[in-house]
């Protein structure tokens, strides 16, 4: 599960748990996401993902109420064409903690910052760099991933096209027994529907992690 047992060793990560157990009994319907993630200095912090702006607020009084101190709250304000996303990592209950660990250089990105970071993933686990934009295309970043055991890093160039953009960009790093057939089928910039109903079909277990972006 994402909140892993050993959460409940000290008063501070008891307390962790208990608000991350009452954000996910808040927020238990479709195209929601409840993530624990760590912040900027390590700390552990609460990620909302969610299409609906005024869900911060709500998470945050209720937090306020049941928890004491309650934690940081992020949320990555998302899209209705992003909920398969949303849907398909909530139900996979994947650790954030262990297993593949994102880092990015900046959460926010533009023309003079390349969406850049690294990937740490377990010895022998291939991975698989996926972003989904707000209109619920998904793109295969393996090109811009240079991967040696156990670790990655990458740097893609993006620039905004148009007007302003409404929602977050999603990054998505994947271990998976069908890696390679998920590579083909984003190479195809496929909707965020078929690529993780694809996704779901794979046999095996699957290790990920995800990162909200804002794009300048």
């Amino acid at each position: 599960m994402d909140e892993p047992a050993a959460a409940g060793r000290t008063p501070a990560e008891r307390a962790f748990a208990r608000a991350i157990g009452t954000a996910r009994a808040i927020f238990a319907v479709p195209c929601r996401l409840i993530r624990p993630e760590r912040g900027p200095e390590g700390q552990r912090q609460i990620a909302l993902y969610s299409p609906e702006p005024d869900d911060l607020a709500r998470l945050s009084a209720r937090l306020d109420q049941a928890t004491a101190p309650p934690p940081g709250i992020v949320q990555h304000s998302t899209t209705r064409a992003q909920c398969a996303a949303l849907d398909y990592v909530r139900d996979m209950a994947d650790d954030p903690f262990t297993g593949v660990d994102l880092h990015l250089q900046h959460a926010s990105v533009g023309a003079d910052r390349p969406l850049a970071g690294s990937v740490l993933h377990p010895l022998g686990q291939g991975i698989g760099l996926f972003l989904l934009d707000p209109a619920g295309r998904v793109y295969d970043l393996a090109d811009f991933v240079e991967t040696t055991p156990g670790f990655s890093r990458f740097s893609v160039p993006l620039r905004r096209k148009g007007g302003a953009m409404d929602g977050a960009l999603l990054l998505l790093a994947i271990a998976s027994p069908g890696l390679e057939k998920l590579q083909v089928r984003a190479r195809e910039t496929p909707r965020a529907t078929s690529f993780f109903a694809a996704a779901r079909r794979i046999n095996g277990n699957v290790d990920l992690s995800m990162a909200g972006i804002v794009l300048d």
